[in-house]
């Protein structure tokens, strides 16, 4: 699937992050980043298996955002770089804490095994979605840019 993104002002936007403190930037990207990956996190798991004998189980109930996605790798989020994560946080078996990684079922679902196909719930939600959280992106980068620098400003803080 070939998708076009048009981002104008993208270069104004970028010299006003910059010039606000490293950790208003990133705040501001972050809740930018949250707020876009939404129809992608709700997509997914409308899409997700859905099983009634589990309930709270369920893996549409563990898909969620997050920015600590990285971590896994041993790669933090480093200088201006900001990410967000859509998928599989927790662990959904009763007998164990959640944790914060994702379940071999959730990749036996997405991707199927030897014994079953698959049952892909991740990658139809990007397709379906991305260009809707493209749109919410740059909408709220302008709107959370304006609004973080008249605070820096109101609170005595010079660009």
């Amino acid at each position: 699937m070939d998708m076009d993104f048009k981002f104008e002002g993208g270069r104004e936007l970028e010299k006003l992050l910059m010039a606000l403190p490293h950790t208003l930037a990133r705040g501001s990207a972050r809740r930018v980043l949250r707020k876009a990956a939404e129809p992608i996190r709700a997509e997914a798991a409308r899409l997700a298996a859905d099983d009634p004998a589990t309930a709270a189980h369920d893996l549409h109930n563990s898909i969620g955002i997050t920015s600590r996605a990285n971590t896994r790798a041993g790669r933090r989020d480093a200088g201006n770089e900001v990410s967000m994560h859509v998928g599989v946080l927790t662990s959904i078996h009763q007998d164990r804490k959640p944790e914060r990684k994702p379940y071999a079922a959730a990749m036996v679902n997405e991707f199927g095994s030897h014994k079953m196909p698959a049952h892909p719930f991740m990658r139809p939600a990007w397709d379906a979605k991305s260009p809707e959280a493209w749109d919410i992106m740059v909408t709220e980068l302008r709107r959370d840019v304006a609004r973080t620098i008249a605070r820096f400003v109101r609170r005595g803080g010079a660009l």
